[in-house]
């Protein structure tokens, strides 16, 4: 298997949110495992955040002492965006090498007017503990688009005006990829009193090469990959 180019892929599901009349948005009945991020930063988060997570399995590789070297990633919708006409949409997507706190990274980096980042390096702190910083290097790929109505089109459908590509593409060790899409509502809206959201289904795809490094080279980058997964080794409150 060594020096062999694979692609990796993974359908995350659609969202339906819905506005009631007090400018509130919620979840619909029916998640698909979405979540509202407030639920867990609560009044720190200014604006409204929703948030889905998966995870792909590649500790086969690991078992075989490979390393994946990524060479082109993406994401493709299955569908098209149902946006209020008079508001903006915000949508990003991480593929990482190690898990995402997705309300600690709402906070410090989409949230945190007026000095937005994405991604920026921060550290994960809880009470007591200490988690390891989160950086370029451990975002494989991301992408940032601000999504707005388009006057020519009929209905609520929104388009991009404006698309930023972000990450590192650098090899990994790691025996997981995790996928994360956080959605930033706005809060420009005025004349809407109530309405509906629509996010098609989104596949992640991230195609790499499979390589067979020295031993010495395999071993630092297991260790790098090993500390950026657990929350208990290494860093001491770098």
């Amino acid at each position: 298997m060594k020096d062999q180019v694979t692609t990796l892929s993974e359908t995350i599901p659609q969202l339906s949110l819905s506005m009631a009349a007090d400018k509130e948005w919620s979840l619909a009945s029916a998640s698909n495992g979405w979540f509202d991020v407030d639920s867990i930063e609560g009044a720190l988060i200014r604006g409204k955040f929703f948030a889905y997570q998966d995870e792909i399995d590649v500790s086969g590789w690991g078992n075989q002492g490979l390393s994946f070297f990524p060479m082109q990633a993406g994401v493709q919708e299955g569908y098209v965006f149902n946006y209020l006409i008079d508001d903006e949409l915000r949508v990003i997507d991480v593929i990482s090498d190690c898990p995402l706190d997705v309300g600690a990274f709402v906070l410090n980096n989409v949230a945190a007017f007026p000095n937005i980042t994405v991604p920026a390096l921060y550290e994960k702190a809880g009470t007591g503990r200490t988690f390891a910083p989160l950086g370029w290097e451990n975002v494989l790929y991301g992408n940032d688009r601000l999504m707005q109505h388009n006057n020519n089109l009929q209905g609520l459908l929104v388009l991009p005006v404006s698309s930023n590509d972000f990450g590192s593409m650098n090899p990994t060790a790691t025996d997981k990829l995790y996928l994360t899409r956080i959605l930033s509502c706005g809060t420009s809206y005025t004349a809407q009193t109530g309405g509906l959201a629509y996010i098609p289904p989104t596949r992640f795809i991230i195609k790499g090469m499979l390589k067979e490094e020295s031993a010495l080279s395999y071993i630092f980058r297991l260790k790098d990959s090993f500390k950026t997964t657990q929350t208990d080794v290494g860093y001491n409150g770098l």
